[in-house]
Order: structure tokens, then sequence, then C-alpha cells
């Protein structure tokens, strides 16, 4: 399976790195969340079935827990299409319409 970032889900990522950096004053830790949430990605890309179904039709959802952070996306052949991430504190209804 192929692995493809919309650019949404890419911008998501950035601004929780970025967050993290700024908000929370850690590099450290805003690369080790990255490297978690990498992690997730790749155990994914291995078992597309992993994430629950997700609220809207043809999605699914993989929560990283500890994180308080989800990845949402769909299968579309042989590309699993990451289509958002984000925060438990966002409004995950708005994210991907």
């Amino acid at each position: 399976m192929k692995l493809r970032r919309t650019t949404r889900a890419q911008r998501d990522l950035e601004r929780i790195v970025s967050y993290i950096s700024d908000i929370e004053h850690s590099p450290k830790i805003a690369l080790s969340v990255l490297e978690r949430i990498e992690n997730v990605l790749e155990a994914i890309k291995d078992n597309p079935e992993i994430g629950f179904q997700g609220r809207r039709p043809l999605t699914r959802e993989m929560p990283i827990h500890g994180l308080r952070t989800t990845i949402v996306y769909r299968v579309v052949g042989d590309t699993i299409e990451i289509l958002t991430v984000f925060r438990s504190r966002q409004q995950p209804d708005k994210k991907y319409h």
C-alpha cells in the first residue's frame, strides 16, 4: 500500500508540531510527537483496517492514545489517503467534510 497525505493533513501536522514547539516551548517534545505520529502512519500503511470506522462514509479514524490526536484516512485502491490529523480539542466534524 502507498501512503499519501493530503495538503490539509500535511498542514495539520505542521500546525501540531508548531503549536507544541512554540506554545509549549519544547522543540524536543514536538519532534517526539511527530515521530510518534509517523510511527502510527506506518502502522496504518501496514494494516489499513487498524483504525475504527470514521464519522464520514468510507473513512477510518485512528486515535493516538496519550496524544489526544486522531488520524483520519481512507483507502482508495492501493493508496491510503491521510485526510486530516486533529487534536481532540479541535472540532473534527469541521475538519474533513
